[in-house]
């Protein structure tokens, strides 16, 4: 059945999984009004007093009636007067005898209604009524983009996802090539080539057909971050996308696009790239064969002055790897967890601002936890690598040129290969990178942190001494870095290491949940990793995986802080920000606990990690915006990938045979070396023996320019 509402209130939203539930009122204009609950997806971030066209059906939650919607679309009139009369009734301190003064006075012209030719209209009731033509004409422009998008065979949602990215220009960027739909994020070539490209009239030899299936095997093939590819497996990718155009056509697109340069093809070694990538990681390869052909410079410093103010003296190693970032224009200091790289960070800072007091000495990291955890315990100031390099967001950095600069990153094994050329082709004097090759590749595309440490060996210290070898998460730890398996329990003076056995997703989720209901687990200081996110499936988040946690782990929380209310985020929530907003000081992986809100959809946010803002003063509370507040999600529960460069007092970790396509060494070593306190394996002991055995590696076009060399 289908109803039509008007939005009265948002009680809460998942932008991630766009599930929404809202109070609703139907009726008005002079049929009773009746206010409903209405729960559903909807692609796009609902407004109040939005008029909804709603399909679903009625369903009884919790005792309380509500309509559960499956599709939904803006409700917009088309006559004028009709037009008018919706803009009014949502415009503060407009009442029906207003709005028929302005049509009386205006007619269809009402848009263009002058201030103060009705009398009794305030300057707050017209910029109410000004403000609600523009959400009008906004809505009526993109109910007319999405019905024309959907007439062509789009979905609503990529409808939807259409007009954010393009407005206004939508039908031409769409008319010009309908391929580019392919290129919205959650959509793919498969969706506009058997729904789409016959109301454009494409046939199956077109030119942007054929590259558009190109363009898009490269996504397939490099799914996992890789950033360069075997040319055959590349084409067999292309050809089941378009198995009725001829191998000759695909040949000759491939062909064209390496002599526009939109591909790169390693002809000897039958691999090929992107032309982002292979660009972004000849940036790094240019820089860091330029820093190892430079001699090394003699450090005028003795190894007590290095050392000076530590509290203990450093091993040779520790030394060796100072000396060696402070004298070469490039270095990469390399150490499991408890093997001094703070220290070392610290010495190399002390040694560069003795050494070169002409130069600039920059200590930063890839995400806003690392940064303060890095400055917690090195004593000096550190930043964010986006802060240092300017950013605006959507990969736009001001940094000018680093010449005279000295940078230093800590977590480094993070960095993908677009950030890391941001660095690089800004030439600074000396770039240190330090972390841990045993950890995650990036998130991002490439892993040149891991492949100069296997392609360039002589920028590389690696430190060797532990000094928390007693400890039991470090000795857990270091044996699954080694790729053995850790015992099922082990207590230390000041770690504790335990596996929970649980085969089944069910017993492990309940499990977690009954340690946060009995107060075991603190979400202020403690955190829940799991290796994915998880689906829906008929309805409902896979159990003990991040987004089932999330709804579970929130609901507890709230309970035990008594609160009843059903909004999206309330006083005490823990969150988590998913997109980097720099003019606000916030960060991908940002996290925090809702303070307040407010009634214009703004959420205020105590940090985990305050910042400094432009005036130099310390900040640990930010105003999320109510368009910032779609990129707030819940962070009880996060993924390995989410949880790196921030440490925690208690972590548990989710392990389950379902999920072995996920696991591996890396990232269970990775989510082992989270905590400060203790660490609960929460699974199978199988597949963490499986994980543990599994090593992943990228394919990378720095790999293929020394291969092409030799």
């Amino acid at each position: 059945m289908q109803i039509v509402v008007t939005v009265e209130r948002i009680r809460y939203a998942n932008p991630d999984s766009r599930w929404y539930l809202f109070r609703g009122t139907m009726g008005g204009d002079g049929q009773p009004e009746t206010s409903v609950t209405c729960k559903g997806t909807l692609n796009w971030q609902p407004n109040e007093m939005e008029t909804l066209a709603l399909t679903g059906e009625y369903v009884v939650y919790k005792g309380e009636r509500q309509f559960q919607f499956k599709a939904a679309k803006l409700t917009l009139p088309l006559e004028p007067r009709s037009q008018l009369h919706y803009v009014c009734m949502r415009s503060h301190g407009v009442g029906i005898a207003t709005e028929q003064q302005i049509w009386d006075l205006m007619r269809e012209d009402w848009r263009n209604l002058p201030f103060g030719s009705i009398r009794k209209m305030t300057p707050a009731a017209f910029d109410s009524f000004q403000k609600q033509i523009e959400l009008f004409d906004d809505n009526h422009e993109r109910a007319e983009v999405v019905s024309w998008l959907i007439d062509k065979g789009a979905t609503d949602a990529m409808a939807n996802a259409a007009y954010e990215k393009w407005g206004a220009e939508t039908t031409g960027v769409v008319n010009e090539n309908c391929y580019k739909l392919a290129d919205l994020a959650g959509f793919s070539f498969r969706t506009v080539d058997e729904n789409i490209r016959q109301n454009f009239e494409i046939g199956d030899d077109d030119p942007r057909r054929v590259k558009a299936a190109v363009l898009y095997g490269i996504q397939l093939v490099t799914d996992d971050g890789s950033t360069a590819m075997s040319c055959w497996a590349h084409f067999e990718a292309v050809q089941k996308l378009i198995p009725n155009v001829g191998d000759a056509l695909i040949v000759q697109c491939v062909q064209e696009m390496q002599e526009a340069g939109e591909l790169y093809v390693f002809r000897d070694l039958n691999m090929m790239a992107g032309r982002r990538d292979y660009m972004n990681e000849t940036i790094v390869a240019d820089y860091v064969r330029l820093a190892v052909s430079k001699p090394a410079e003699e450090i005028p410093l003795t190894d007590e002055e290095l050392a000076a103010g530590e509290p203990f003296t450093p091993d040779e190693s520790q030394i060796s790897a100072v000396r060696h970032a402070i004298g070469r224009k490039f270095c990469i200091v390399n150490g499991g967890a408890g093997v001094g790289k703070t220290t070392v960070i610290r010495m190399i800072v002390r040694g560069m601002k003795a050494a070169f007091k002409n130069l600039d000495v920059a200590l930063c990291a890839p995400t806003g936890k690392a940064a303060a955890r890095l400055k917690e315990a090195s004593g000096i100031p550190a930043t964010t690598i986006h802060v240092m390099l300017g950013s605006k967001g959507a990969d736009v950095f001001t940094a000018g040129t680093l010449e005279r600069a000295a940078i230093i990153i800590d977590e480094a094994s993070m960095v993908d290969s677009a950030l890391l050329a941001e660095i690089t082709k800004r030439n600074p004097a000396r770039l240190v990178l330090v972390g841990d090759q045993a950890q995650l590749t990036p998130v991002g595309r490439g892993q040149p942190f891991h492949d100069i440490i296997e392609l360039y060996p002589d920028t590389v210290q690696t430190l060797t001494h532990c000094y928390r070898n007693t400890e039991a998460v470090f000795q857990a730890a270091s044996k699954i870095r080694n790729g053995n398996l850790p015992p099922h329990f082990m207590e230390s003076e000041r770690e504790r290491w335990s596996v929970v056995g649980h085969t089944e997703p069910k017993d492990a989720h309940e499990a977690i949940c009954t340690w946060a209901k009995d107060g075991i687990l603190d979400f202020e200081k403690d955190i829940v990793l799991c290796p994915k996110n998880g689906k829906k499936i008929d309805g409902v988040f896979q159990e003990a995986t991040v987004n089932a946690l999330n709804e579970d782990l929130l609901a507890l929380d709230r309970w035990k802080r008594g609160m009843t209310d059903a909004g999206k985020f309330l006083a005490g929530d823990r969150v988590i920000n998913t997109v980097n907003t720099p003019q606000e000081h916030v960060w991908n992986g940002t996290t925090g606990t809702v303070l307040t809100t407010d009634d214009d959809g703004s959420v205020f946010v105590k940090l985990d990690v305050p910042f400094q803002d432009e005036n130099g003063e310390t900040k640990d509370q930010v105003r999320f915006t109510r368009e910032m507040v779609k990129n707030l999600t819940y962070a009880y529960a996060l993924t390995v990938h989410k949880s790196q460069g921030s440490q925690y007092r208690k972590v548990v970790i989710v392990l389950l045979a379902r999920d072995k396509f996920q696991l591996d060494r890396s990232l269970i070593y990775t989510a082992a070396t989270r905590t400060k306190e203790e660490c609960v394996i929460v699974g199978d002991y199988q597949a963490l023996a499986a994980g543990i055995s599994q090593i992943r590696t990228k394919k990378t076009c720095l790999q293929l320019m020394e291969t092409a060399k030799k």
